[in-house]
């Protein structure tokens, strides 16, 4: 269920390149959160640079969410970026295990393309 990569750049340069990436392959870059920057803002002292990328497929949320509504619970699709060591890891959820749980056999193939088209940006911004 979880696809994770690693690479030598740091946090900044993946959470830099991905809006790029996501024009280039016409998806919508969302935003960035920064948990770090979230949890000290309540008292919560965190070390790690942690991004959380929110990505999206307009014409493939637009499908699911004309199919159904639910699916909006598992919208936008994320990219977590955060140190380990000498080297950064690049997470997201799978988009064909995380649909799977709505039971919608109409929506596998969408689901596949979204995954594979979020794989490239993960292995490309690695």
């Amino acid at each position: 269920m979880l696809h994770t990569v690693r690479s030598r750049k740091s946090v900044e340069e993946i959470a830099a390149r991905v809006p790029e990436l996501c024009q280039e392959k016409q998806w919508s870059f969302l935003g960035e959160i920064r948990i770090k920057d979230k949890l000290s803002d309540r008292g919560f002292d965190l070390e790690p640079d942690v991004r959380i990328l929110e990505v999206c497929s307009p014409r493939a949320a637009h499908h699911a969410l004309s199919t159904h509504l639910p699916i909006s619970t598992a919208l936008p699709c994320r990219i977590s970026v955060y140190p380990d060591g000498e080297e950064t890891v690049i997470a997201t959820l799978l988009p064909t295990k995380l649909l799977g749980v709505f039971e919608r056999p109409d929506l596998d193939d969408l689901a596949r393309e979204v995954e594979e088209q979020i794989l490239e940006i993960v292995a490309e911004v690695a």
